[in-house]
């Protein structure tokens, strides 16, 4: 985790013929032993310098940002927080448009993804990351992915109106056991109303689906079907995952506590 803050304490440790082990995020090899340090987050993400530009000057391809690190909620199966530690570490607003300032003023950048898991949890930092993006000179447009309890409608409008072109929403299931059994704290509703506060906006929406998901039956894979149909097709492009056990998540744990 936070390779950018740990990768140059190792090339120093190596440097200095020092120990691996006062450097926090490691795990490695020694005298045939796995050795694992301290975990860490790191809070001054804005002292993270910013990817060379050239390596966005490739085509069509998207510029990929990250503007925070974490996420507020706690789903079984994601590993973010095993990653990145727990809760959310933003860069600041301004670190972020000044990257996005230098990007699409020195190279033809069209669309910029942003990586982060949830782009509107913070919805006073969004109002400011899209007011000030909006100012911004450049003909661009941005992606990005959100939870549909964490966005409102007036947060997406003024995500569309910024230049937002796409999100996605990880909806996973509309079977309310399902979606409690995977620490869910959204219901039917909510994603439905995120979808069509999405479209008033004109953003494109991308709704991710999970199968094979803790006790999932029949009855609740046709809940699930079943709101989808109700959403209709119009601007929606509907993806579907297996569910995949990581290590470090608590599905995880919890497999190995059942054997």
């Amino acid at each position: 985790a936070d390779p950018e803050f740990v990768i140059p304490l190792i090339l120093s440790a190596l440097a200095s013929c020092s120990s691996l082990s006062t450097i926090p995020n490691l795990a490695y090899m020694d005298q045939g032993k796995v050795r694992m340090t301290i975990k860490h987050s790191f809070r001054e993400l804005d002292a993270i310098p910013f990817v060379s530009p050239h390596l966005y000057a490739q085509g069509d391809r998207p510029a990929y940002m990250i503007t925070a690190r974490g996420c507020q909620y706690h789903c079984v199966f994601c590993d973010r927080n095993a990653l990145w530690g727990g809760g959310v570490r933003e860069r600041s607003v301004e670190n972020v448009l000044t990257e996005i300032r230098e990007l699409v003023s020195h190279y033809p950048i069209e669309v910029i993804r942003f990586l982060d898991e949830d782009f509107a949890a913070n919805h006073k930092r969004l109002l400011l990351l899209c007011e000030g993006i909006r100012r911004i000179k450049g003909k661009f447009l941005w992606e990005c992915s959100a939870c549909v309890n964490s966005v409102t409608e007036k947060g997406l409008l003024l995500m569309g109106h910024s230049g937002c072109r796409k999100i996605n929403f990880g909806v996973e299931s509309a079977s309310p056991n399902v979606l409690r059994r995977i620490g869910k704290r959204y219901g039917r509703q909510d994603i439905l109303n995120a979808v069509e506060w999405a479209r008033k906006a004109r953003i494109q929406v991308e709704v991710m689906i999970t199968t094979g998901n803790p006790q999932e039956n029949d009855f609740d894979r046709q809940l699930t079907l079943a709101a989808l149909n109700e959403l209709g097709r119009d601007g929606i492009t509907i993806t579907t995952n297996r569910l995949v056990i990581l290590p470090g998540t608590p599905i995880y744990r919890q497999g190995l506590k059942d054997g």
